[in-house]
């Protein structure tokens, strides 16, 4: 997965989906192997994941797939910012930074 550029992650926002309710660990799993990811705006996340820089959410369609592809393939500073922030991005969900926003919160 790290000799990839790009990820892409379609999901369908029909509301009878399991994938409308989940949170995808392919995404975390895209991002920390520096991945930017091309998303659809279903799973809850990905506006974070486009504020964030290390993603564009893309309509459910694959002319709109292929265009932002070809786009950021062609932009290669876009594309290694993209994958700079994908890494920063993953650090959130690392456990240690997890459980020191944790005890921050925690009196002993």
């Amino acid at each position: 997965m790290a000799d990839s550029a790009v990820a892409i992650a379609m999901y369908d926002k029909k509301l009878d989906t399991f994938t409308y309710y989940a949170d995808p660990t392919k995404l975390k799993d895209y991002l920390s192997a520096g991945l930017p990811i091309l998303l659809t705006d279903v799973p809850h996340n990905a506006v974070e994941i486009e504020k964030a820089g290390c993603g564009r959410i893309i309509p459910y369609d694959r002319d709109a797939i292929a265009r932002e592809l070809i786009a950021l393939m062609k932009d290669p500073e876009s594309l290694k910012k993209a994958r700079e922030n994908a890494l920063k991005y993953i650090k959130k969900f690392e456990w240690q930074t997890i459980f020191e926003r944790a005890l921050s919160t925690t009196q002993v």
